[in-house]
């Protein structure tokens, strides 16, 4: 996973759904905001609403396809279940949902009701991304930062990570941590990827051009199982004043990687895990209390 983060998509709009929808004798499909409506309701334990909206993918509703897929990945109204999770993102995927391609790359990509298969995932992220998808951008971006199942390149993953930045916070945060071990060079030949790939329809195709004929070529990442360098002093934190009866401390993280200085003057690097914001509605790195 490295340091990282992948994007994943969480529904938060509300929406009313009439009586007449909602009946199986008015079936005209769901709109997003509909699904995401029945949703909401399902995963407060409104069986109603659940039933709905199972019915609804059960006839081939792709945004119903896609919010049930939601509730098994999450265990929210019903038990948790990645399999049931994959089954409906892959129905609703294999209708071009943009949401769902992603989600069923997260699944491949973590080994959660799928086999972990790095390659699949790129595949499904690469659908989602073709339609300017942003957290499909960012994940795609991720995997090419160490060539998971797809060729390494910073330049393409800064292309990506640029390209989803606008709409995605973590594609932000992933673009600085990345342009700090990146040339010039290379961050010029990411920006103009990023210009070819942000014209309509030319998402894939400008992305396999550059990967067929690189630019600039790329000095070597360094990576977990390289020796790792010395860490230069500035990046810690400076030691915070001692309150009486409480553990003080001052942080500094970028993607996860985090160096932490206390008021006694002792300090520590070390990684942050991920865990899951419910107000952002993403995986986000967690450095934790100074305690």
């Amino acid at each position: 996973m490295g340091f990282f983060q992948r994007a994943i998509r969480i529904v938060l709009t509300c929406a009313f759904v009439s009586a007449a929808l909602a009946s199986a004798n008015a079936f005209a499909g769901l709109s997003v905001e509909q699904a995401d409506d029945l949703q909401n309701k399902a995963a407060s334990g409104d069986k109603t609403a659940l039933e709905t909206l199972k019915s609804e993918a059960q006839r081939g509703d792709k945004n119903a396809q896609f919010s049930v897929g939601v509730l098994y990945d999450n265990g929210q109204g019903v038990p948790q279940d990645y399999r049931e999770a994959a089954q409906w993102f892959r129905k609703a995927a294999e209708q071009g949902h943009a949401p769902a391609l992603n989600n069923l790359g997260l699944l491949y990509d973590n080994g959660r009701g799928v086999p972990q298969d790095d390659r699949e995932a790129a595949q499904w992220y690469r659908k989602a991304a073709e339609q300017g998808h942003a957290p499909a951008l960012n994940n795609l971006g991720t995997l090419h930062v160490d060539g998971q199942g797809v060729p390494q390149s910073r330049v393409v993953a800064y292309a990506l990570y640029n390209l989803a930045a606008a709409d995605n916070e973590t594609a932000a945060k992933n673009r600085s941590g990345l342009s700090e071990g990146m040339t010039n060079r290379e961050i010029e030949a990411g920006q103009a990827l990023s210009r070819e790939m942000s014209k309509p329809g030319n998402v894939l195709k400008a992305l396999d051009q550059y990967l067929a004929k690189p630019a600039v070529k790329e000095q070597k990442r360094v990576t977990a199982a390289d020796p790792p360098a010395q860490q230069p002093k500035d990046r810690y934190p400076p030691r915070p004043a001692r309150r009486p009866g409480v553990v003080s401390c001052n942080t500094n993280c970028v993607n996860g990687d985090c160096y932490r200085t206390y008021d006694n003057g002792r300090q520590v690097h070390f990684q942050a895990p991920l865990k899951w914001n419910a107000l952002s509605g993403q995986m986000e790195f967690d450095a934790g209390p100074c305690a």
